[in-house]
């Protein structure tokens, strides 16, 4: 087993390059000018900076929302499933018959 292991990983291929020549050879020198150009246009001065810095930050207290689009939807007062059907005299919600004789308890 040594054997085959020594004949088939220690043999190398005269026609490959070795790891360090295929290493240089696809490196590419980057480009260092492409964005200074953009760094010196868009450059703020002290006082800009300051009045950024000023400015408030949305937390969330200042956080909102338009309303919504859509209708409210409603909930049972008993079990928290969607609810089709409201009570007539408190106008509580409730989703079937099941929690209908809870909430007539509860009121």
């Amino acid at each position: 087993m040594e054997f085959l292991a020594e004949k088939y990983f220690t043999t190398s291929f005269p026609n490959q390059p070795n790891l360090t020549e295929r290493i240089n050879h696809h490196y590419k020198k980057k480009r260092k000018t492409r964005g200074d150009h953009l760094k010196n246009r868009f450059r703020k001065n002290f006082t800009m900076l300051e009045e950024e810095l000023k400015k408030p930050e949305p937390n969330y207290l200042s956080a909102a929302t338009p309303p919504s689009s859509l209708p409210p939807r409603h909930f049972c007062c008993v079990c928290g499933f969607p609810s089709h059907y409201t009570c007539t005299t408190c106008r509580g919600c409730y989703c079937s018959t099941k929690c209908l004789c809870p909430h007539r308890e509860m009121r």
